[in-house]
């Protein structure tokens, strides 16, 4: 089992105070240094938990940030394949529209037509021919 850094990190202070303690208790340590030895230690034991806690924090965000990424481009192809699936009915309503635009001209030429070689020769006729055509007859845009 591991322990933590941020544990490892308060037991190595509490280790070093206790033995700054017991050296100073033995007389090996002036008593007047002993404030500044352990403030010493721990700004170098606080810095590193420190660190250690940031990049932490860095790493979770980094995590989150990746998950939020994933689900944006599962949005990102669902959206896609909906907007592929319109833009096919959208053609399919188009290319409707102007069957049915082409058989209502070729209806009301049909209708104007006078003799039955202009009404087979108005029959046999399609897209651009047939457009131009009723344009020229009806008077086009």
């Amino acid at each position: 089992m591991k322990a933590p850094p941020d544990v490892f990190i308060a037991l190595i202070l509490i280790v070093i105070a206790v033995v700054a303690v017991v050296i100073t208790n033995m007389g090996v340590l002036p008593k007047k240094s002993l404030p500044f030895i352990l403030g010493g230690l721990a700004g170098i034991f606080g810095f590193a938990w420190f660190q250690k806690s940031r990049e932490n924090a860095l790493r979770d965000k980094l995590k989150r940030q990746e998950k939020e990424l994933e689900a944006l481009a599962a949005r990102a192809k669902t959206t896609s394949a909906s907007v592929e699936a319109a833009d096919r009915q959208r053609t399919a309503a188009m290319a409707d529209l102007l069957r049915q635009q082409e058989a209502a001209r070729k209806e009301l030429l049909l209708i104007r037509a006078q003799t039955a070689e202009e009404k087979e020769k108005i029959g046999r006729m399609h897209g651009d021919e047939l457009f131009a055509r009723f344009d020229e007859v009806f008077g086009g845009e």
